[in-house]
């Protein structure tokens, strides 16, 4: 790998992180998750690039503490949409499985976290058709499977939701530069509607943008 390459992925590393830490203002436009997800399914494509496998995951692994937590934060919003929906159609059975709360989750050893949050996204899927009044959408569970997938991965197990294939014999600079091009011609574009709306959160991410010479 490069320098060129070295530069441009710890761009990419920087983008990833300041919307893992701005995801209550992402979550505000399905447009701007719709495509993290698919800017995040790219960073997954980069890590598990054979040839530079062991080089990737330094860049894109982010801690495990943080990265949990934020996988319990997703889980627990969409879990009280769920909640609220059983609640609301009096399905008791279907209230008691989806009031699990952040801490519930959180606060579990990371065996039982990795076997729970499946059966969270399993009844969340199996009731998306239900929850649209509700403020929850594809991208919105599609986000939280590629948290999961991203914490999945620094544990040393296998993804289970990677949204995106590419052919293996795509390059590490084909993708590379198609991680590029989404953020130049989508996701700087998307993000000029918070210009006004949170200047802090349209800072940040142009900031997060530069590429800094190692």
């Amino acid at each position: 790998m490069n320098k060129k390459q070295i530069n441009r992925i710890e761009m990419f590393r920087a983008v990833h992180t300041l919307l893992n830490n701005y995801n209550d203002v992402v979550s505000q436009a399905p447009i701007l998750v719709e495509t993290k997800n698919q800017f995040d399914a790219l960073l997954l494509q980069i890590e598990e690039s054979e040839a530079n496998q062991k080089e990737a995951q330094i860049y894109l692994s982010g801690d495990k503490i943080a990265l949990k937590r934020l996988v319990a934060e997703k889980a627990d919003i969409l879990n009280d949409a769920l909640e609220a929906y059983a609640n609301v159609n009096g399905d008791v059975d279907l209230f008691n499985e989806a009031s699990k709360t952040f801490s519930d989750l959180y606060r579990l050893r990371n065996e039982d976290f990795i076997s729970t949050i499946p059966k969270q996204i399993k009844l969340l899927e199996a009731n998306l058709e239900n929850l649209s009044d509700y403020l929850v959408n594809e991208p919105l569970l599609t986000d939280l499977k590629n948290s999961f997938d991203n914490f999945l991965a620094i544990n040393g197990k296998p993804r289970q939701y990677l949204i995106r294939s590419i052919e293996a014999t795509s390059t590490l600079e084909e993708l590379l530069a198609e991680t590029q091009q989404l953020l130049d011609t989508r996701m700087d574009k998307i993000v000029t509607v918070f210009k006004n709306k949170d200047p802090k959160f349209f800072k940040s991410y142009h900031a997060s943008r530069r590429i800094v010479d190692a």
